[in-house]
């Protein structure tokens, strides 16, 4: 099974105990001289069974992407590095945008005095700036997603 599948499988498993979980809490409680609609032993054996699966799929997935190696900027990095490397760079980007909507990056209208008392706060990069670094961030953030992508489904666990 190649890493792509088994995390594809992960989330059918992930869908799967939360259907499970649902059904067996929506019928935890029946009513008095009534058959039960599920159950709860047969569930919670079902349940138990999807958990393991799930978690030794994680396992042999968290191994894959320790010992899997891919060639970023030079460097030799594990797949592990990469998703982590992906998810700073997430974080990057959040915070620009965060950057760009501060209060203070807005713009004066020829109108708009400013008092004698009144500090000017200045961005140090412009939007224009801003946005070619987001720009640039994003570019890495989606070529090395891609590249993960392309080995997850090219390598076996």
């Amino acid at each position: 099974m190649k890493i792509g599948e088994a995390l594809a499988r992960t989330k059918l498993l992930k869908n799967k105990l939360v259907e499970l979980q649902k059904l067996q809490r929506r019928t935890f409680f029946v009513e008095e001289g009534k058959t039960k609609e599920a159950n709860f032993d047969e569930l919670d054996r079902e349940l138990s069974k999807v958990m393991e699966e799930l978690r030794e799929l994680k396992l042999k997935i968290q191994r894959a992407n320790l010992n899997t190696y891919i060639e970023w900027k030079g460097r030799k990095i594990s797949l592990a590095e990469a998703i982590l490397i992906i998810g700073d760079l997430r974080s990057q980007l959040a915070h620009l945008d965060a950057l760009e909507t501060d209060s203070k990056f807005g713009i004066r209208s020829l109108f708009d005095r400013k008092t004698k008392d009144e500090v000017e706060y200045l961005p140090q990069k412009s939007r224009v700036e801003l946005l070619e670094l987001k720009k640039k961030l994003e570019a890495e953030k989606t070529a090395l997603d891609n590249l993960v992508q392309s080995t997850n489904w090219r390598t076996e666990i």
